[in-house]
């Protein structure tokens, strides 16, 4: 016998969701609203989904906040080098045919030892990570960018997703 809502509580032992009506809610495009299940139930000792939810948006919203910092520095850079004109916007709907080389040559230029420009980096800024896969610094926790994956960002592929943000 296939198992189904009428079925699955003499499977499995547990409740259809039927039972469960109460304890979400749906949006105005019927998809699911996560709620804290005591607001139907206050017996029911189930986890606090609104607190899921809101550290959850936390996430979201730091990654988002990357990203626009993000944008802003390659913005600001391609700027600085004349890639582009002071007045234009880099990320937009339509982007500029060399957007894929100019994010690299950025990237290039802040992780490299010789800079574009043909200038030496310091001993006192981080560099030659070349060699290595992305990586957590034990130190600052930070994500490493490794100068071995640009591959990855010439294939252009991740490249053009951040375009779009």
């Amino acid at each position: 016998m296939p198992i189904n809502d009428t079925n699955l509580e003499r499977h499995t032992g547990t409740a259809t969701s039927s039972e469960y009506s109460g304890a979400h809610t749906n949006d105005s495009d019927g998809d699911a609203v996560m709620t804290d299940s005591t607001e139907s139930d206050p017996s029911c000792s189930a986890p606090d989904l609104g607190a899921v939810k809101d550290a959850s948006k936390g996430v979201s919203d730091n990654t988002l906040a990357g990203y626009q910092s993000l944008i802003k520095q390659c913005e600001k850079w391609l700027k600085d080098h004349h890639l582009i004109k002071p007045e234009d916007m880099f990320f937009r709907a339509d982007p500029h045919l060399d957007s894929p080389d100019m994010i690299c040559a950025w990237i290039m230029d802040l992780c490299d030892l010789i800079r574009l420009d043909g200038a030496v980096r310091p001993e006192t800024e981080l560099f030659g990570l070349g060699n290595e896969t992305w990586h957590q610094s034990e130190v600052t926790q930070k994500w490493l960018v490794s100068t071995a994956e640009r591959s990855k960002v010439e294939n252009r592929q991740p490249v053009l997703m951040l375009l779009h943000l």
